[in-house]
């Protein structure tokens, strides 16, 4: 019974160790992903008071829909 547990708890852990969550260069894609807006300057978190005369916060967080 004890060596039926070590065995399963060897290959736990094993199985634990081998289990990649990802490499760096899926995160560097992700990073390199432009980013999608409506803002017409191609603004991205455009902060209040914006930089056109389109600002929209109907969310009410302090910066441009539009730019979201």
């Amino acid at each position: 019974m004890r060596a039926a547990f070590l065995i399963l708890a060897l290959l736990l852990l094993l199985t634990g160790c081998v289990y990649e969550a990802g490499t760096s260069e899926e995160a560097a894609e992700e990073i390199e992903k432009p980013v999608v807006t409506r803002c017409p300057k191609g603004m991205v978190n455009d902060p209040y008071p914006g930089s056109c005369g389109r600002y929209i916060d109907l969310n009410n967080n302090g910066i441009c829909d539009n730019s979201e």
